[in-house]
């Protein structure tokens, strides 16, 4: 499936971009994967969670929340 595409701010203000794919891994289960994409100066993170149908409803927005709240460091 093509992924549906969104852009967010993530908690810190920075611009960042998410995108949710799904597919079929056997025939009974369908596996929903949600990446977040920010970018810092010259780096670019990707935050990346995998659900299946019942966890993204029950635990995908406390997941979410959680990879918005992703603040990136200089590297020292």
């Amino acid at each position: 499936m093509l992924p549906q595409e969104r852009r967010d701010q993530a908690r810190h203000g920075m611009p960042a971009y998410r995108a949710i794919f799904s597919w079929w891994p056997t025939n009974d289960l369908r596996v929903y994967q949600e990446q977040i994409y920010v970018l810092f100066e010259e780096t670019a993170y990707r935050i990346t969670a995998t659900f299946t149908k019942k966890t993204r409803r029950t635990l995908g927005p406390l997941v979410e929340r959680m990879m918005l709240s992703f603040i990136p460091q200089k590297p020292k």
